[in-house]
């Protein structure tokens, strides 16, 4: 090949470089341009989802339309407080109207309404469930948003319960004439994962087990003129059934302690079941009645005044594994109870006592308004008819 030839096809190959280069990198530049776009478009409409909550609480306090807490007591206005729990780091506050999220210096960083009659509170996780009980319609909320507003149609709700991971569980009424009650388990998009109907009890109370693979419910039934009481415990993934029977209580709630130590009070018993083979423990409430009741992890607390006595009582605490393992007396009319973790709170008409296995940890005097209290952050609140306020202020 001549020497002019071998010039030629050497600059058409050069020439074939450099069209083709300028193109493969416009073509990567346009890529990564709407990589990027996408990430900031994705980013915008979803940083409230993805920011940490301690951001979302100070940009809304800073740039906001939420106004920087000082500090409690938070004074109420509008409708009255039903109900309270610590979601941390935020203390939920349901009211007849609302539900707020209040943060440790009392800023309300969000308030959602909701429409329910009479509403029920549970939390669990950064979840947090109302309930319309004797309605259908339930409302999911977190500090982020409203994540489910459903309704559980042709149903009533009787009584509900709520895992960390934001499934719920409900007792109900059935549609069926061939049931009294039903059961359904539904997942955060408001999905069945879970039912079952009862045609022998009617149910009233539910709890989920910590591993999420039982359910736990008390009923009642009618047989030849005698009431029954029953806990059952149903295993989800292939409901066999456990069934606790007895006719010397009306057993209204259940909790579990871990996921083989179940407890169940009624207004006679306090049951325990408990360990692997399902043992069933009662232990009678001889001259005493239950007027208060409070369940974590750890232990429960059943609270119960002494027959003929308004102003007086003792608090059972159970631990871990169901035994009975404290007795503690407290004086004043018994307005709430509250636990978190190993402990609990009772609240009565001049006292506040906080609890643990071991006895009364400390007690002090509380405003002869307080309606009732619940543990956030290092010191309880208390609510009294005016305000929230720290239990020591």
């Amino acid at each position: 090949m001549s020497e002019k030839r071998k010039s030629d096809t050497r600059a058409r190959r050069r020439g074939g470089r450099t069209n083709y280069r300028p193109w493969l990198k416009l073509l990567v530049r346009l890529l990564i341009i709407g990589i990027v776009a996408l990430a900031v478009f994705l980013l915008v409409n979803n940083w409230r989802k993805i920011a940490p909550i301690s951001f979302l609480d100070w940009y809304d306090q800073t740039f906001g339309t939420v106004e920087k807490g000082q500090e409690f007591p938070y004074t109420l206005d509008g409708s009255a407080v039903i109900d309270m729990a610590e979601v941390s780091p935020h203390l939920v506050v349901l009211s007849e109207s609302s539900v707020r999220f209040l943060t440790e210096d009392a800023a309300c960083v969000a308030e959602r309404n909701h429409p329910f009659s009479h509403p029920t509170l549970h939390t669990a996780g950064e979840y947090v469930l109302i309930t319309e009980v004797g309605g259908n319609r339930i409302q999911l909320e977190t500090r982020r948003e409203t994540a489910l507003f459903t309704e559980i149609e042709n149903r009533k709700i009787y009584a509900g319960d709520l895992a960390a991971d934001g499934t719920m569980a409900f007792a109900l009424s059935s549609s069926s004439q061939s049931y009294l009650s039903e059961i359904r388990v539904l997942n955060t998009k408001g999905e069945p994962v879970f039912n079952y109907q009862s045609s022998k009890y009617l149910l009233n109370d539910i709890a989920l087990s910590p591993d999420g693979e039982q359910i736990a419910v008390t009923g009642t039934s009618a047989e030849g003129g005698m009431l029954r009481s029953a806990v059952l415990v149903i295993t989800l993934a292939d409901k066999q059934v456990k069934e606790y029977t007895g006719t010397e209580t009306l057993l209204h709630n259940v909790s579990y302690l871990s996921d083989d130590v179940i407890i169940a009070v009624g207004d006679r018993e306090v049951w325990t079941i408990t360990g692997e083979d399902a043992k069933l423990s009662k232990v009678a409430c001889d001259g005493v009645q239950p007027v208060g009741y409070a369940a974590t992890a750890s232990l429960a607390c059943v609270a119960l005044r002494r027959d003929g006595a308004n102003d007086s009582g003792v608090a059972w605490i159970f631990d871990e594994t169901g035994e009975l393992v404290q007795q503690v007396d407290y004086n004043g009319e018994l307005r709430s109870v509250s636990g978190r973790d190993n402990e609990v709170i009772l609240l009565t008409g001049t006292t506040l006592y906080e609890v643990t296995e071991a006895g009364v940890r400390q007690q002090y005097p509380v405003p002869s308004d307080s309606l009732s209290a619940a543990f956030y952050g290092d010191e309880p609140i208390v609510l009294t008819f005016s305000e929230l306020k720290r239990s020591k202020k």
